[in-house]
């Protein structure tokens, strides 16, 4: 006689359904189940449930394990996901997990939890951001396995900064990754190619390495996982995520993205990785919000890069707005692109509202050089 394993119904709600009342039906799943664990089998039950009709159901309480499965829509973009409810006798993830399914089956990515040990060692090395006049505001450098977030506006400079820090690392001999939303690996390797670095060599030696998700088909739970094994495998000690505003349009809720940013820039730390972020603000000039949603809380250096208008002539700022644990350079100071990359210079003085992007002569000072003199 053939004795099975493991047994599916699919669905088992249809077999209750047959009983017309309710009481029928509830009494006819006890009976069953209650049967099918005297047989001493592994038996997989689908049906159409809601989490909480599933909890007043007799499979609720006669089920050892219970996995709850949907599809969320938002605008153009379907996502699966998947809940444990019950697991008995063992210890799982809670939370909301993603899954797909494709061609080879369904594979599930679990959701990215933020490390639990908080007697890791925090280091006090440090390395170049490959930019000498940033060194030097920063006392000696970044401290290694920090998370450091570049916020400014359009052109100035963001990416150029994480890819000279990427350069320093690789010509070091250090692996890196670049995360990308909106280059993909071979824009950046040409435009990497007009300050002088050879990427495409560094790729080519395993020392630099790029994950491009547009953010249309970005999958949170799915990028952290292939993130965590590419950090795993190639024991990397430097990442740059550039563009990391654009997490608003691939991760519309703000929790999971607050979230997200968070265990992920915790991930980095944990595992004695320098991050660099780029943040860009939408704002040319006037008030400014550093970044999205609460992302200044768990980066430990924030730099400010602004375009400033001085005397009619539009000019390149950074000021380090916080470093935690080092002493910082406090003065706003003038940079420039060249074609070489950044080169950081003297420090802009004599003006109010740089940050603002309007600098401006203190009133005093106009009003000496209109008419001498004190005021």
């Amino acid at each position: 006689m053939y004795r099975p394993n493991r047994i599916v119904i699919d669905p088992v709600s249809v077999l209750a359904d047959m009983k017309e009342k309710d009481f029928e039906r509830r009494l006819f799943l006890f009976e069953f189940l209650t049967r099918m664990k005297s047989w001493n089998l592994l038996v997989l039950l689908t049906g159409e449930f809601t989490i909480e009709s599933l909890k007043e159901s007799p499979l609720g309480y006669l089920s050892d394990a219970m996995i709850h499965i949907s599809e969320t829509i938002t605008g153009d973009k379907s996502e699966r996901h998947l809940i444990v409810v019950k697991m008995r006798g063992r210890k799982y993830v809670q939370g909301r997990h993603s899954y797909k399914i494709s061609s080879h089956g369904m594979t599930v990515f679990p959701r990215l939890l933020p490390e639990l040990d908080i007697n890791r060692p925090a280091s006090t090395l440090r390395v170049s951001s490959g930019v000498e006049g940033l060194d030097r505001m920063l006392t000696g450098g970044l401290l290694k396995d920090d998370v450091i977030l570049f916020s400014g506006s359009p052109g100035t400079g963001k990416t150029i900064f994480g890819l000279h820090f990427i350069n320093e690392g690789a010509t070091k001999g250090e692996p890196c990754l670049i995360i990308s939303f909106e280059e993909w690996p071979q824009k950046i390797i040409r435009n990497a190619r007009a300050f002088g670095w050879d990427f495409e060599e560094h790729q080519k030696k395993n020392l630099v390495k790029f994950i491009y998700f547009p953010p249309a088909l970005f999958n949170a739970d799915e990028h952290a996982v292939m993130i965590k094994e590419f950090i795993l495998k190639n024991n990397v000690k430097r990442v740059f995520f550039d563009g990391v505003e654009n997490l608003i349009i691939a991760l519309s809720d703000a929790i999971k993205r607050r979230e997200y940013v968070h265990s992920l820039v915790d991930h980095f730390s944990s595992n004695g990785i320098t991050t660099l972020l780029t943040n860009e603000l939408p704002e040319l000039f006037g008030t400014i919000r550093l970044t999205i949603e609460d992302l200044s809380g768990c980066v430990d250096t924030v730099i400010l890069l602004r375009q400033v208008e001085v005397e009619g002539q539009m000019k390149k700022a950074l000021s380090i707005l916080k470093s935690r644990g080092s002493d910082h350079d406090k003065e706003i100071r003038e940079f420039e692109i060249t074609n070489k990359g950044i080169e950081v210079k003297v420090a802009i003085k004599g003006y109010e509202n740089v940050l603002a992007g309007m600098a401006r002569k203190p009133p005093a000072e106009i009003f000496r050089e209109m008419f001498g003199g004190n005021q």
